[in-house]
């Protein structure tokens, strides 16, 4: 069947713009905005962070833009009310994800019952003191994931007695996180 006459014309405009206007769209890349919380900036979180941005942006390529604004970038200095308050100031300033590093964001988003937008746990944690089910392959709640590696105490001090055959030792811990950390429980 061939097309011609009045016909050929419109339907060669027709097919040229939706051609173009799925070339354009394609080209339009969606910008995400990224929320970060994190415990303490310290030289290594803030390594460890601009690595972590290198590799999301690596993994994402050309599909999308990222930002990272530095007004959606909060440390809680071990807080726990102002880990709330921040998660609430992502939430509200536009982010459309959130990265959250750190024990006290972990018992702030282990408190919560909702999560407004996708929000993402990283980091490593004791099994004395998880604050999720981490035999879970997923969380069980909406918008919320965590990457978390187990790490324990108990086998810690063995590989150390192992290697040192120590009579006493002493373990320091900062001074805010003592706060809801069940010392007695874990040593």
């Amino acid at each position: 069947m061939r097309i011609k006459g009045p016909f050929l014309l419109p339907l060669l405009t027709i097919l040229f713009f939706i051609g173009a206007a799925t070339s354009v769209r394609a080209q339009i890349r969606p910008t995400y905005q990224i929320g970060i919380m994190a415990d303490l900036p310290t030289e290594e979180s803030e390594a460890i962070l601009e690595r972590l941005k290198t590799e999301i942006q690596a993994v994402v390529g050309e599909d999308a833009y990222l930002e990272f604004p530095s007004e959606l970038q909060f440390f809680n200095d071990f807080d726990l009310a102002r880990a709330a308050d921040q998660y609430m100031q992502i939430a509200e300033g536009g982010a459309d994800l959130v990265l959250a590093f750190g024990y006290v964001n972990s018992r702030m988003l282990r408190n919560r019952q909702d999560f407004p937008l996708p929000t993402v746990l990283f980091g490593t944690t004791n099994q004395e003191i998880a604050t999720f089910d981490l035999e879970r392959q997923t969380s069980g709640i909406d918008n919320f994931t965590y990457l978390i590696a187990l790490q324990s105490y108990e086998e810690d001090l063995q590989t150390f007695r192992e290697l040192t055959e120590y009579q006493n030792i002493g373990i320091a811990i900062e001074a805010n996180l003592l706060e809801g950390f069940e010392v007695g429980q874990v040593f």
